[in-house]
């Protein structure tokens, strides 16, 4: 049977409040991330659910046991809620070595069984030769595997993970992505994973979950989310770059044709409702496509003619800022930049695939 998660609950501080307003997940074997901009609640969820932080008012239910309800006056211990949890900073005890650290949750477990499963652990992430080191000799992907096995060594039936980069550099970041994936695959417990970064939510996630203070905006695939958002509220969540409106001028078997800013572009959307007079219209910078002079047509494209304003880095790549009677942006390699001579007032055009338009009804 699937295990589900369902919490409603409200949390006080002195400054401010946060509310999780009717949060529902099936969790199964995957990862499903929290997203949402700082101060969209995702921590405090994070905490509340571990039994770190206590709501003021409401309930929350895992697998059908109750971990808490304020109106019954009931919480259940964190001990008690079979929960695996890793904070941003991972919280290492400085003192244990790597295989104390790992074995701390089990002391209350016979020596044999504490000793078979922590050694179990440093197989499996590849920790043994580091048993007997202290903390702070690790490097922060080290670290974060020691708290990772930690969080594991009781086989909880939830792992919940805040900001699992947070404490690491960009270029170990990039790195360790793909390793986590793989582990929390492996590990096959059902995770939580809190993160504000796009990337690292469509790295490591299966589904997604979009928090705005403390509001539930949208549930789904991790890529139908980012892609296909269901509202302007969470494709400015997920940061889209480019939301402009758009008029409807025609729907026919699902191929919508819109003007904005004077231009006419065609976009696939079937899920758009009929009788839909006005939309945003949503583009994702790495969707499009910077040409000079002469184009094809082997598929639906819109064609835009537009100036470069601005250049900067980003990461890798190249983010540009273009003028096409409205804000557009473009994600493109350095070569492409070369290649292209693009630099400020540079004329260039842009293509867009029609099924790469997302449109939200407004």
């Amino acid at each position: 049977m699937t295990a589900s998660l369902e919490a409603s609950f409200t949390r006080r501080f002195p400054a401010a409040a946060v509310e999780i307003d009717h949060l529902a997940v099936p969790l199964a074997a995957r990862v499903t991330v929290v997203f949402g901009p700082s101060g969209a609640g995702k921590s405090t969820l994070l905490r509340c659910l571990a039994g770190l932080e206590q709501p003021d008012r409401g309930w929350i239910r895992f697998g059908g046991v109750c971990w808490h309800d304020s109106a019954r006056r009931l919480t259940l211990p964190t001990r008690a809620r079979s929960v695996g949890y890793v904070p941003q900073d991972y919280a290492l005890f400085p003192h244990l070595t790597v295989a104390g650290n790992i074995g701390y949750g089990l002391r209350h477990a016979g020596r044999d069984a504490r000793a078979r499963r922590v050694a179990e652990l440093l197989a499996w992430l590849g920790l043994e030769p580091l048993r007997a080191r202290l903390p702070g000799s690790l490097s922060g992907g080290q670290q974060q595997r020691v708290a990772l096995a930690r969080a594991l060594a009781r086989r909880p039936a939830l792992l919940l993970l805040d900001e699992p980069f947070g404490a690491l550099d960009l270029p170990s970041r990039a790195r360790l992505r793909g390793e986590l994936r793989d582990l929390l695959k492996q590990a096959r417990t059902p995770t939580l994973l809190v993160t504000h970064d796009r990337t690292e939510a469509l790295a490591l996630g299966d589904d997604a979950v979009v928090l705005e203070a403390g509001r539930v905006l949208q549930r789904g695939p991790v890529h139908e989310v980012f892609c296909r958002p269901l509202s302007l509220g969470v494709a400015r969540a997920v940061a889209i770059e480019t939301i402009q409106p758009a008029q409807v001028r025609r729907i026919d078997a699902g191929l919508v044709t819109l003007s904005a800013a004077g231009h006419t572009l065609t976009a696939l959307a079937p899920e758009l409702p009929p009788g839909t007079a006005a939309v945003y219209l949503c583009i994702r910078a790495e969707d499009v496509i910077l040409v000079q002079g002469g184009h094809g047509r082997s598929s639906p494209r819109n064609i835009l003619p537009c100036v470069v304003r601005t250049l900067s880095p980003d990461g890798p790549m190249m983010r540009l800022e273009l003028d096409c009677g409205f804000p557009l942006a473009a994600l493109l390699t350095r070569q492409a930049c070369a290649e292209l001579d693009l630099e400020p007032g540079a004329r260039v055009e842009a293509m867009i695939k029609a099924p790469q338009l997302h449109l939200i009804p407004r």
